[in-house]
């Protein structure tokens, strides 16, 4: 559209240029200017620009959908799973102590002060029986003494250290063994009047040396 009405337009000024030398009586020149003109024509024709319509490219991605496969590790209905074995728990070393060693509190006496006898504070001698129930023979051990009212209250705790032997499956009477009493300690004041009938005792195990070198437990 746009070449059509440029070479209408060209047409149209060559009309107007032609009448005009046919008015002023150049007839003459009228064949050759005539003749540019329809050059000049031809020319703008050619020299026009086209339109030229490039057929579009249209890329069209493809989408891969990538069907991803998962692995279920399925367990059949009605099979059990096997459960590792527990293994029986094997005595502590207290349990076997106190399966070796039996502690028996057979008598108290409360001693008051005699300087006389070299004694200047209160004492409790205490009698105490050791029962070997093992098959190997004792060499030492050690522990505490627990003495309790009678409603099983401790009152009193006293480490013990015996070094005397114990043969095997024996028993050993002692009453060697003597408590200060600090008369301004409640505790130690209630041991002393207490009596045995008014005491429950008890014994736990700290450790023992038997005679082959064997030991159970450990030194507090």
């Amino acid at each position: 559209m746009q070449k059509h009405a440029v070479t209408q337009r060209l047409l149209v000024i060559c009309a107007v240029l032609l009448s005009g030398l046919s008015a002023s009586g150049c007839a003459s020149a009228k064949p050759v200017i005539q003749e540019k003109l329809v050059t000049v024509v031809a020319m703008q024709t050619v020299l026009v620009p086209q339109t030229v319509i490039v057929p579009q490219t249209v890329i069209v991605r493809q989408t891969v959908i990538v069907q991803a496969t998962a692995i279920v590790q399925a367990t059949p209905i009605g099979t059990a799973t096997p459960k590792p074995a527990t293994a029986v728990p094997v005595a502590n070393d207290a349990q076997k102590m106190k399966d070796a060693l039996t502690v028996d509190l057979t008598g108290m006496t409360a001693l008051p002060i005699d300087t006389s006898a070299g004694r200047y504070s209160p004492q409790v001698n205490v009698a105490l029986e050791f029962t070997n129930d093992g098959d190997k023979e004792i060499r030492a051990f050690t522990g505490v003494l627990v003495f309790a009212d009678l409603f099983d209250r401790p009152q009193q705790r006293i480490n013990l250290t015996h070094e005397k032997p114990i043969p095997a499956h024996r028993r050993v009477v002692t009453n060697d063994y003597y408590v200060d009493i600090n008369r301004f300690m409640d505790k130690d004041m209630w041991l002393f009047g207490a009596g045995l009938d008014n005491v429950h005792f008890s014994f736990e195990p700290g450790s023992i040396i038997f005679a082959d070198g064997s030991k159970l437990g450990r030194v507090n």
